[in-house]
């Protein structure tokens, strides 16, 4: 099958041209989400102002949270749009051209232009790759690329530009030596290049060192003591040897913490790497072993939950090497008429795309087209942002800090317990029992001057005097515990535009909805589930509501509901729960399935009647009064 090869940069101009508009619609409508990009849209406006990509929420230069080099080329491009959508527009371009080195490497390999291109299209729609490409920013994603097209020259044993894309790859995150690392070992093993495999292997083992041991530290200085080592991996050891020892030492143990820390979480995220690419990974026991594995076992062996489930650019250091080591498993596929692997991959890419992508995949199931069609709130914000006097200074919480940092003089609300010394506080109140916005909102160093919908602009020394009345306005609103965050979970089902739904005929008898696990302040609550049936006549009970905290030992509340209890069918009605808080415990709230007819959630909401600002002081700084 005759294809031009100008389709594979017409395939991925397409692609990039897609994504970028639905990250420009994404960034309008205020859906960055709980993302970085801010960190380094304020490293990057801080270097414009004088001070080298010093990062205001850490403290110090952002070299020494992460040692990524790549940022400095970065530097001109946002000088010249000096605005967040300028890094979100590089890393779209520079994530879809990791796609014409695996179309390159395919057509090398398996000698059909279709079967090359049919690769680059499911690395285009693959579900891992846009988890937040349009949404956040990492530097992953360049690495992503800058991993292929090395691979792809060191295969064809052009060193020099194998070599270039090397230190491109190092250049991203400190921790890319592990990639730079089996690079070597492929080269040295498979390929039997000793002495270039042998200098991969040193220089990325020294470089990612040296960037750990001496060149973090000495940007953090003394002030910044956060490591990312201790909170993710303390149980292998105290520190990098200790670590090291217990791998090689230690290899049951090892195996056995993988599959005990979030095995199922674990077991999608394989699912979702191995999947769109037909298994094809499996028959490649070299390029996968010492490519694809490594980095997806650094990322199994962390203990937090959303590295395991490879969410956000988690998943952008690994899937790379699994198309790599799938285009080497279909090359052992005996099959005369090899466009037929390329039909296959293409349909297992269309399959997964759909039902394994996230709701930032436009391809699907679960992305939701009509949070783009109420744009009123979204323009309050704009306009309330633009009547902020310019060089002021002001600090904002996600997601407003974003659009705040070019022309403001920005300081990154933190939500503990703040100082006041800007000139502005914009604050999402939709966590109204914050410590830091309940502590301005006692302290009245600070006056309230909007309250919208989902946010609150205050103003130094501007009148108090109504701060008292907007916080039990925040209460009685109530909070919106957003069933599709990551706090929030779900054991069957699935997500149908604003909702989750089970079917009767289809899915089992499990927890709908469930979390956030979270401490809330003492008192009286009210919790409002907004469900629908497309039952109404059915006597028998469809879902059950309630409270609890202790993992589900404790009952704070519950009720059963049946089909009549609704009015009319597939029609939504809240139901309501009040439970008495002591504010001890991690509250859970759930909805369960019972099988018996359709149910849909779409919301649940908490609100706090009975509290006074004074209380929620006094419950959030009680150390601080005796």
């Amino acid at each position: 099958m005759k294809i031009s090869n100008k389709t594979i940069y017409f395939l991925i101009f397409i692609f990039a041209g897609i994504l970028t508009i639905f990250s420009m619609l994404d960034y309008y409508f205020f859906y960055p989400g709980e993302t970085d990009l801010e960190l380094y849209v304020d490293a990057f406006q801080n270097t414009l102002k004088g001070e080298f990509l010093y990062s205001s929420y850490f403290g110090v230069p952002y070299l020494g949270d992460h040692f990524s080099l790549i940022l400095i080329p970065l530097i001109p491009f946002y000088y010249l749009w000096s605005d967040p959508r300028s890094l979100l527009l590089l890393q779209i371009i520079a994530s879809s051209l990791g796609a014409l080195p695996l179309y390159w490497l395919a057509k090398q390999k398996l000698k059909n232009e279709f079967v090359a291109l049919s690769f680059a299209f499911v690395f285009l729609i693959a579900p891992l790759r846009l988890n937040d490409l349009t949404i956040g920013f990492s530097p992953y994603h360049f690495a992503a690329t800058f991993m292929l097209f090395a691979f792809y020259f060191l295969q064809k044993k052009d060193f020099v530009k194998s070599s270039i894309f090397l230190f491109l790859l190092l250049s991203c995150k400190e921790d890319t030596c592990i990639a730079g690392a089996f690079l070597g070992i492929y080269a040295f093993f498979v390929l039997r290049e000793r002495k270039f495999g042998s200098l991969i292997m040193i220089i990325s083992i020294l470089w990612g060192l040296s960037a750990i041991k001496i060149i973090q530290p000495y940007f953090k200085g003394s002030t910044f003591t956060y490591s990312y080592f201790e909170s993710r991996y303390s149980y292998l050891g105290s520190d990098l040897s200790g670590a090291l020892k217990t791998l090689f030492f230690r290899p049951l143990y090892v195996l056995r913490m993988i599959f005990a820390r979030h095995p199922f979480v674990k077991l999608k995220s394989l699912g979702c790497l191995v999947i769109p690419v037909a298994f094809l990974p499996f028959l490649a026991a070299p390029q996968f072993i010492l490519l694809a594995l490594p980095p997806l076992l650094e990322m199994f062996l962390s203990s937090s939950k959303i590295i395991n489930g490879l969410l956000g650019h988690y998943s952008a250091f690994v899937y790379p090497f699994v198309f790599v080591s799938a285009i080497y498993g279909a090359v052992k596929i005996k099959c005369k008429k090899v466009w037929i692997i390329g039909g296959g991959i293409l349909l297992s890419g269309i399959i997964s795309a759909y039902y394994l992508g996230s709701d930032t995949h436009p391809l699907a199931r679960n992305f939701n087209f009509s949070k783009y069609q109420s744009s009123k709130n979204a323009q309050r914000v704009h306009t309330l942002i633009k009547s902020i006097p310019g060089g002021s200074s002001i600090s904002a919480s996600k997601p407003y800090a974003l659009y705040l940092i070019p022309g403001h003089q920005m300081v990154m609300w933190k939500g503990t317990n703040f100082s006041p010394e800007t000139d502005y506080l914009l604050i999402d109140h939709r966590d109204y029992y914050s410590p830091g916005l309940v502590r301005v909102l006692y302290e009245g160093k600070y006056g309230v001057r909007v309250l919208g919908d989902g946010y609150i602009l205050l103003e130094k020394s501007h009148s108090a005097e109504k701060n008292e009345e907007v916080f039990k306005e925040m209460c009685k609103k109530g909070i919106n515990l957003d069933i599709f965050s990551h706090r929030m979970w779900s054991g069957t089902g699935k997500r149908a535009g604003n909702a989750w739904v089970a079917k009767r005929a289809k899915d089992k008898a499990a927890h709908l909805v469930y979390g956030p696990y979270l401490e809330y302040l003492k008192g009286e609550y009210q919790v409002n589930y907004r469900l629908k049936t497309n039952d109404n006549t059915s006597s028998e009970v469809i879902a059950e509501i309630d409270i609890c905290k202790d993992h589900g030992r404790t009952i704070l509340g519950r009720k059963e509901i049946k089909g009549t209890d609704f009015k009319r069918a597939s029609e939504y009605k809240t139901f309501s729960l009040s439970f008495l808080h002591s504010g001890q415990g991690n509250l859970e709230f759930r909805v369960f399935f019972t099988g018996e007819a359709d149910l849909w959630i779409e919301r649940i909401d908490l609100s706090h009647s009975d509290l006074t600002l004074k209380e929620a002081y006094s419950q959030l700084f009680e150390d601080e009064q005796e």
